[in-house]
């Protein structure tokens, strides 16, 4: 099975805009730097005296970002056999450096292939862009 995130139909960057550089929320979901200029030209509510905004690319992290790694998984299997009663005096889990290193690729091929991330992160500094006022470009970027 692949995930949308691999299949090389969903994107795995756009680019939002906000009236801040420092939202938690951007906006819009623009396939390039200028629909997205021409979509916060359109879609945000400026003040009088405003004239501003910004836009910023945004990625969809690989899912193999968030899994722990092979190491910390033998540690946690050694820290639950003491819970299960292993004896203190014996020795901990262990795995070599190849055997972590092998199941390292297989944990990021597996998550990357089976897990679907669903969100973007900031990718890259937040640039401060003019409000364009063309109407033949409003609505881009949507």
């Amino acid at each position: 099975m692949t995930t949308p995130n691999n299949d090389g139909k969903l994107p795995s960057t756009i680019w939002c805009w906000a009236k801040r550089h420092d939202e938690e929320e951007w906006q819009g979901s623009a396939a390039s730097r200028d629909d997205a200029i021409a979509g916060g030209s359109s879609e945000l509510v400026f003040e009088d005296n405003e004239t501003s905004f910004y836009v910023a690319e945004f990625c969809r992290p690989k899912a193999s970002t968030f899994f722990q790694s092979a190491e910390n998984i033998v540690q946690t299997a050694d820290e639950n056999s003491m819970d299960h009663g292993a004896p203190e005096n014996c020795d901990s889990l262990e795995a070599s450096l190849e055997a972590e290193a092998e199941l390292d690729a297989f944990l990021t091929a597996w998550a990357d292939k089976h897990v679907h991330v669903s969100f973007f992160l900031p990718f890259g500094t937040a640039e401060r862009v003019e409000r364009t006022t063309d109407a033949s470009s409003e609505g881009c970027g949507k």
